[in-house]
């Protein structure tokens, strides 16, 4: 067989060869229902190998990586806002993230970093959400310790509270954005087995 294509619903949704089993084999082409290229790369015995990049309908690119024999995901992937700029950037072994993880807005500001390690949030992370940011640490991707909360637009602090194992542990704030304390509560962490 030197080509086919497949078609839903009377649209065109994929171009590339099938082996005698049925399963994609060589370079493939992949579209939206709405006609527009979605992803290309390579298939072998059915499974995503090697480079991929994924499109948006306008076509500019939306994300792009790598994937290995067995069709995980490995090395550094990047995805894209619309209009080009990088949105974030991390980094697979084995299928699983391991490594740094940053995200940007549409400005290229920095609004999340942090480290996995064997698929889990490791060490110092930071996160912006909206008017506020949240930092602290993961522990087998766990939040563990303090984490704070500050309001970008005033600096004020926004929340403040432990963590064990990812559960509240002891007196817990949050704080309106004038400084005022809206929540206050105590929480003790109980381990269940």
């Amino acid at each position: 067989m030197i080509g086919s294509e497949v078609y839903k619903d009377g649209v065109l949704v994929g171009q590339g060869i099938f082996d005698e089993k049925g399963r994609e084999q060589g370079h493939w082409k992949e579209y939206h229902e709405t006609g527009e290229l979605k992803a290309e790369g390579d298939y072998l015995n059915g499974v995503r190998v090697g480079d991929w990049t994924f499109y948006y309908p306008e076509g500019k690119i939306d994300q792009k990586g790598k994937y290995d024999q067995r069709g995980r995901p490995i090395g550094t992937w990047k995805w894209y806002y619309e209009n080009g700029q990088l949105l974030r950037e991390e980094k697979y072994t084995d299928g699983l993230r391991n490594g740094m993880l940053i995200e940007y807005d549409e400005t290229g500001k920095v609004i999340t970093q942090g480290e996995y390690i064997d698929g889990q949030k490791e060490g110092f992370w930071f996160f912006e959400i909206d008017d506020y940011r949240e930092e602290g640490n993961y522990v087998a991707g766990e939040r563990n310790g303090l984490w704070k909360h500050t309001y970008t637009t005033t600096g004020k602090q926004r929340f403040e509270g432990n963590f064990i194992n990812g559960q509240p542990d002891g007196e817990h704030i949050y704080w309106y954005d004038n400084g005022k304390v809206w929540q206050k509560g105590k929480y003790i962490y109980c381990r269940i087995s």
